[in-house]
């Protein structure tokens, strides 16, 4: 997870356990650590459900059955609480009949909200009550509970740490993710896999970044956030050389492939001109000959690369110059796509002096 933070520099937390943004307890009246705003449930159960808890009378049938079978601690998910509701379980609280704690269900897209309810349900091993399936508690049976070593809130936040949930169903359940995200596409959908993902496995990571002022920490963050996709695109399709070596050694491959015809030959000959560009960039804006920089790696080595700190030829591996290779591959299909629109296109407008970016 990154955030802005409000002060200079860099903080990383590491937090046993996950949480979901946008959730957190519906009312002060439920806060126990009143310097901290937030309350921490040890050994809790919890009550999973999409419900609107309107009616009092809703929790009764939940409550008595809690107290009867000496449940000490409850956290309930609701989508909302009216205020009545809240009166009746603080008043509990106040009188220690049962300690309850009400938290918003995840404020995500309906469907990612089903998905947030079921990992819950599958992390503490309980069982969800859907308002689609269920019009009351009726049926409700203490068995029904999750379990936790430990549930938190704040005002926004709500975490759980050692969700007692049957390990057999957490595997199922993250095997069941991993296969969603090898078929997702675009960016938004694998983005938010990848987090369902690491909340099964049940740690979090927070990178907090600060600048001088809020422009800097948008750009700070941004570049986070690149990185951060980066590195998830390694972690599921590997990494290859970097510098544009990677690039550059498929035009081995480009060898091989026999054309059809004569514009097939032609159109070889372009893409593997074009995969030398990336190096040549690289070696010009380092201050270097483009072409004494692309010799020298064509007579090194296999694995050997421009170093453009150094300016030497390294063992790319070696060294740690590494490119992710979904991002090479999501960079080479975009540059093949924009050069068929200019091929198949009957104006094309470009400027003289278009105007350069600076970023990486």
């Amino acid at each position: 997870v990154i955030e802005g933070a409000n002060k200079f520099g860099l903080e990383r937390e590491y937090i046993e356990g996950t949480y979901w943004k946008l959730s957190g307890w519906f009312s002060r009246l439920f806060v126990r650590d009143v310097a901290g705003m937030r309350t921490v449930f040890e050994d809790t159960a919890l009550l999973i459900t999409d419900f609107n808890l309107q009616e009092p009378q809703l929790l009764l049938p939940v409550l008595e059955r809690c107290v009867q079978a000496g449940v000490k601690q409850l956290v309930i998910l609701a989508t909302d609480i009216s205020e009545r509701s809240i009166g009746l379980l603080v008043n509990n609280n106040r009188a220690n009949v049962i300690q309850t704690l009400v938290v918003r269900t995840p404020k995500v897209s309906e469907m990612d909200r089903v998905a947030a309810i079921e990992d819950i349900a599958v992390m503490t091993g309980g069982k969800p009550f859907y308002v689609a399936a269920y019009a009351s508690f009726e049926d409700f049976r203490v068995e029904d509970l999750g379990r936790a070593r430990r549930a938190w809130a704040t005002e926004s936040l709500f975490g759980l740490y050692e969700g007692r949930g049957d390990p057999r169903q957490i595997r199922k359940r993250i095997a069941q993710i991993k296969g969603a995200l090898d078929k997702a596409e675009g960016e938004h959908a694998r983005g938010e896999l990848q987090t369902r993902l690491g909340r099964m496995h049940g740690d979090t990571a927070i990178l907090r970044l600060g600048a001088i002022h809020e422009a800097e920490r948008a750009a700070r963050k941004a570049m986070a956030e690149r990185a951060l996709v980066s590195l998830r695109g390694a972690l599921c399709e590997g990494a290859v050389l970097g510098g544009g070596v990677a690039l550059l050694n498929s035009q081995s491959t480009l060898q091989t492939l026999v054309a059809s015809n004569e514009e097939e030959r032609h159109a070889y000959k372009i893409l593997a001109r074009a995969l030398e560009e990336p190096m040549r960039a690289i070696a010009q804006n380092a201050g270097y000959a483009p072409d004494v920089v692309l010799e020298r790696v064509k007579s090194s080595a296999a694995g050997f690369g421009f170093d453009a700190v150094t300016g030497q030829i390294v063992d790319m591996q070696a060294c740690g110059v590494l490119d992710s290779a979904s991002v090479i591959k999501k960079a080479l299909e975009i540059a093949i796509g924009g050069a068929a629109m200019a091929l198949t296109t009957d104006v094309i407008v470009h400027h003289k002096k278009p105007v350069e970016c600076v970023e990486p």
